[in-house]
């Protein structure tokens, strides 16, 4: 029986050593793309959550207040049910604890319940609420000035766990306008003044 050869055996490692690594890299993508996958879809969903409250508690709000680190800021309205009208505050606020973004409900200054509005919020920077105030706007067609709710512009990144050195990492922005500020002042025209006629004198 005839055995290799030194030329053999070299030529049949130099191939070896050229299959291995993409054969392992091969392996290593199919065993990764999974996880890949699942991290971008739970990062898409955090980024929906987090969209649909900032939305519906804009739409409900009739004032937005700005707060200090940890917590963002609160969307203000009033619900009347039962025995009268009741003060509703949706705050937003960062919780390093469990790297979430948490939405507290209180109602007439008691906390009515708390949740994660996102998860895989690594740090307090990684969400921004801006607040531009309700205006009046000319609008040239009619002439008059029509009445511009406050917005609330928010943006999130979500980070969620790394799969080896690859994080799935992605960005939503949410511009969301104070609904309820429409039931506190109408679309109007501003006042025009009317000239008032000078005296004439008779000789």
């Amino acid at each position: 029986m005839r055995g290799m050869t030194i030329l053999e055996l070299a030529v049949s490692l130099a191939i070896a050593a050229v299959l291995l690594p993409l054969i392992g890299g091969v392996v290593y993508m199919f065993q990764a793309f999974p996880a890949r996958s699942e991290a971008d879809i739970q990062a898409q969903q955090d980024l929906q959550l987090f969209g649909q409250w900032i939305t519906q508690d804009a739409n409900r709000a009739a004032a937005f207040s700005s707060l200090a680190e940890p917590k963002y800021g609160a969307f203000n309205w009033t619900e009347y049910a039962g025995t009268g009208p009741v003060s509703v505050a949706a705050t937003y606020l960062h919780d390093a604890a469990t790297t979430s973004l948490l939405r507290e409900v209180t109602r007439d200054g008691t906390l009515d319940g708390s949740m994660n509005a996102a998860r895989h919020v690594a740090s307090s920077d990684d969400v921004t609420f801006t607040f531009t105030a309700a205006t009046f706007e000319l609008i040239p067609a009619t002439g008059q000035y029509q009445f511009r709710p406050g917005k609330v512009t928010a943006n999130l990144t979500s980070t969620v766990p790394k799969v080896g050195k690859d994080p799935a990492q992605l960005t939503t922005t949410v511009v969301a306008e104070l609904r309820g500020q429409f039931d506190r002042v109408a679309a109007t025209p501003l006042p025009t003044p009317t000239p008032t006629p000078l005296p004439t004198s008779t000789p």
